[in-house]
């Protein structure tokens, strides 16, 4: 299993991922496992992420994305070759969604409410791919990814900050009032490289409160 939300209603979502082989997507509501996997699905489910109980998304190898509306799970159309991953998918609401991956080079998507579409910004022509993302109530979005990228701010708007520490692969991030946690490390070294993770984080002190 490579991930998990929990909606509102208290319905737990898992995800899973085999890559290139398959993905499966459950669902546990009132104590009762369903395996809701769309047809044709033949790639790996990587994320699922939600607003509310009938808003989730979902995405995977393939460039894959799916909505749950509340009654079905649907296949959207991302516009990526088969070829690129979608690794991440979050938001702050139903019209303000990011969805990012990339195979060498990033690709970021952002959803407002009717129609993703392709982020423009010219610094993404130059980053790796993007591995996390999150959004602040305010819709700031903090997007990471490999070489320690780090990418700030809302679309047509965001600054590249990847020359902060650190500058080991990112893959996930989480924003809330300002404050950053970005996690890490050398996942991708070949054995026999010892592995080593990586915690960072922007904003105020919190070496008191982290072990």
């Amino acid at each position: 299993l490579s991930g998990v939300w929990q909606a509102p209603n208290n319905t737990s979502w898992p995800v899973d991922d085999e890559p290139d082989l398959s993905g499966v997507i459950l669902s546990r509501d009132a104590g009762v496992w369903s395996d809701v996997t769309h047809a044709g699905r033949s790639g790996a489910i990587f994320t699922v992420r939600g607003a509310a109980d009938d808003d989730v998304w979902i995405c995977g190898q393939a460039g894959a994305l799916v909505h749950w509306d509340g009654s079905a799970l649907a296949a959207v159309d991302s516009g990526l070759p088969r070829n690129v991953p979608l690794f991440t998918v979050a938001g702050r609401g139903a019209g303000d969604v990011y969805a990012v991956g990339g195979l060498g080079n990033a690709v970021a998507l952002h959803y407002d409410g009717s129609a993703w579409t392709r982020l423009g910004d010219a610094l993404f022509a130059d980053l790796p791919n993007l591995n996390g993302v999150s959004v602040d109530g305010d819709g700031t979005a903090i997007l990471v990814g490999g070489s320690g990228t780090k990418v700030l701010g809302r679309p047509g708007a965001f600054t590249d900050e990847s020359a902060f520490a650190t500058r080991e692969d990112l893959h996930a991030a989480s924003i809330a009032a300002g404050a950053i946690f970005t996690v890490g490390g050398n996942y991708l070294a070949p054995a026999p490289t010892p592995r080593e993770g990586v915690v960072a984080h922007f904003g105020g002190d919190v070496s008191s409160v982290v072990r």
